[in-house]
């Protein structure tokens, strides 16, 4: 066992999913020398998206989860480092009881990840404030708007139910940087919102995500960012949702077609190589592996039918003109 503390990552799954989501991933992560937390956030779990199909629960998402999940981050960080300050003995105990090695975590090197949902939670944890306004009017639905098509607006706008004194900062200082794919934010955040956002972040979007549209919840969001450690990486004919470890998760849901893409196994290779790379140069430090975030390099694993393309600097005029 390392006598240095860990880097740690957290890992925040989408709605319908769990903790066993991203334990690929996580794997991955941990044997480079990463400690990884898997949340498990019921209010938007399988368990709560089966209820709802089955007729036992009477709304997707209670309001209360876009609080209740990022405080649930902060707790856990709150934890772990209580966990750090406990005395020898006692930390000795607690690793024998349950077979763990002794650990201690950085809470000054802490990252996150989030798919969807769970990528609101990395962006709120982050940084990005709320913006009433910029929500009301989003959630106006103007029929000539392109927000018309973005069917994530419609759980987004759920918050306008929270009381205004909701709508204050959730940003956790010790999250250091953000790995967020297919996230949602833009209704709840807006430009003033997500400018507000200052540590690195890698957004991944899919070209053909039929819930969370790449052009208006990650392309978009990704010009407003402000700074100059932002990272986009749009998976060409990626969709939604990348397979589960467990296939029956989704099995029982019924997804409409569309939501799950091709290549799943593929897409997790993506996720594996570029969010290594960037906990990497932004949370354990080592500079060395800042090649690995350049478009030459995801050039070269970029495979059919799943092409990438990998962004640093693009415009809003930009992103809008290369979707039409």
């Amino acid at each position: 066992p390392s006598s240095q503390p860990v880097p740690v990552v957290v890992i925040s799954h989408g709605l319908g999913a769990d903790r066993t989501s991203f334990v690929d991933l996580a794997k991955h992560l941990a044997s480079h020398g990463f400690g990884v937390l898997l949340l498990n956030n019921l209010g938007i779990s399988s368990q709560q998206l089966q209820s709802l199909l089955r007729g036992n629960a009477s709304e997707v998402v209670n309001p209360e989860e876009f609080l209740h999940i990022p405080q649930d981050v902060s707790f856990l960080l709150d934890e772990l480092e209580r966990f750090n300050q406990v005395n020898s003995d006692e930390l000795e105990r607690f690793n024998q009881v349950n077979s763990a090695e002794s650990v201690r975590f950085n809470l000054q090197q802490v990252g996150m990840i989030g798919h969807s949902f769970g990528g609101y939670t990395a962006l709120a944890l982050a940084g990005a404030e709320f913006d009433l306004e910029q929500l009301q009017t989003a959630c106006a639905f103007d029929t000539n708007g392109p927000d018309l098509v973005n069917f994530s607006l419609l759980l987004q706008c759920t918050a306008l139910r929270l009381e205004d004194s909701a709508f204050r900062s959730l940003r956790d200082e010790r999250i250091q940087a953000v790995f967020t794919m297919n996230a949602i934010g833009s209704g709840l955040f807006g430009p003033k919102g997500f400018r507000q956002m200052q540590v690195p972040a890698l957004l991944v979007a899919g070209s053909d995500d039929p819930l969370a549209p790449a052009l208006l919840e990650q392309i978009r969001p990704f010009a407003w960012l402000e700074g100059n450690d932002k990272y986009l990486m749009v998976i060409q004919g990626g969709t939604h949702i990348y397979g589960a470890l467990d296939a029956s998760t989704y099995d029982t849901l019924a997804l409409p077609e569309g939501l799950e893409g091709p290549a799943p196994l593929l897409a997790r290779q993506y996720f594996k190589a570029s969010s290594l790379a960037f906990m990497q140069t932004y949370i354990a430090r080592h500079d060395e592996y800042r090649p690995y975030l350049s478009a030459s390099y995801i050039q070269t694993i970029s495979r059919p039918p799943l092409e990438l393309s990998f962004i640093r600097t693009l415009s809003l005029a930009d992103s809008i003109r290369d979707q039409n």
